[in-house]
């Protein structure tokens, strides 16, 4: 037999032995098992990663946007009403807030730039107020210098958007009375102030102007009392004021008339005369009262030009 055929018997022997499948089976076991094992501490660590790369950016989003490190407090900006850091002397001696100035009022007709104020002063806890019904101060600039005399006065009633409002000459004496804007609506009100003159006794500043006795209290110009005016019309009101000539002094005519809402009822008219005297009062020269139909033409009762040289209807 050659080499060859002698090669080729060893092969096909060999071929024929019989093969141990359950050690073939038992190493593939064994690779699969290893193979899971890897791969499931690969997925665990994986998992890690990503869960620590999750923590590590929520922490820093919170940095940026969420919570900051603690700061010491600090003072709170002056734009609110009620810090006292917008307070200021305008020369009374005692700061005021909630500042209105009216500015180049020639009191006297003698060329000097002067000035009116209005503000409020602080509380007891050394804030500015911001109630509506806060006490208001009126001042006055009388020799230019640009601070309030000594004398102010306070407001005679509460104050919605108050503040200086015009300048008149109620009794053509050369010196001009201060009209202040109490509370800015469609009815607004008005009081008036006179100031003090070089030769007067009484202390530099400004004084209210009262209603000499009897008053007209069915138009709330109580006797002795601060005068204000309510003008303007709503819900049923209509009020107005004129100026005429008399005796050297303008007459201040001041109607109301009144009447209810939607109803056919006459309407009540109030009709006060007033003058203003040497002493700084309201004289009443007359007051008339009565009834007049729905049908009566109201314009000829109640105007809004502007009496006495004063626009006291300025949204009309």
């Amino acid at each position: 037999m050659s080499k060859v055929d002698d090669e080729l018997t060893r092969r096909l022997h060999r071929a024929e032995r019989p093969v141990d499948v359950d050690d073939v089976f038992e190493g593939l076991e064994r690779r699969r098992s290893h193979r899971e094992r890897v791969r499931r501490v690969q997925t665990a660590l994986l998992a890690f990663a990503v869960l620590a790369a999750t923590a590590g950016g929520f922490a820093a989003l919170s940095r940026a946007f969420g919570e900051q490190p603690e700061r010491p407090a600090s003072p709170q900006p002056s734009g609110s009403p009620s810090s006292a850091t917008a307070a200021r002397d305008i020369g009374l001696g005692y700061p005021l807030c909630n500042i209105e100035k009216l500015g180049g009022i020639d009191w006297y007709s003698d060329g000097t730039d002067g000035a009116a104020w209005t503000g409020t002063r602080l509380t007891d806890g050394g804030r500015c107020p911001s109630s509506l019904d806060a006490p208001y101060i009126v001042a006055v600039d009388l020799d230019g210098d640009g601070s309030a005399e000594s004398a102010g006065q306070p407001l005679s009633g509460s104050c919605l958007l108050c503040g200086p409002f015009d300048t008149t000459d109620l009794n053509n004496d050369g010196v001009l009375e201060l009209v202040v804007l109490d509370e800015a609506s469609s009815t607004p009100s008005y009081s008036l102030y006179e100031v003090s003159v070089p030769t007067s006794e009484r202390s530099p500043g400004v004084y209210a102007i009262f209603a000499e006795p009897p008053g007209a209290p069915r138009m709330n110009l109580i006797a002795r009392e601060p005068v204000r005016f309510i003008v303007g019309g709503d819900e049923g009101f209509s009020g107005s004021l004129r100026c005429e000539e008399g005796n050297g002094s303008p007459i201040i005519t001041y109607t109301w008339v009144q009447g209810a809402v939607d109803a056919k009822t006459d309407l009540d008219v109030d009709i006060t005369r007033l003058k203003l005297q040497e002493d700084g009062s309201l004289r009443i020269l007359s007051i008339d009262s009565f009834s007049v139909s729905r049908d009566t033409n109201i314009p000829d009762l109640i105007t809004t030009r502007p009496a006495c040289g004063v626009d006291f209807y300025p949204a009309a």
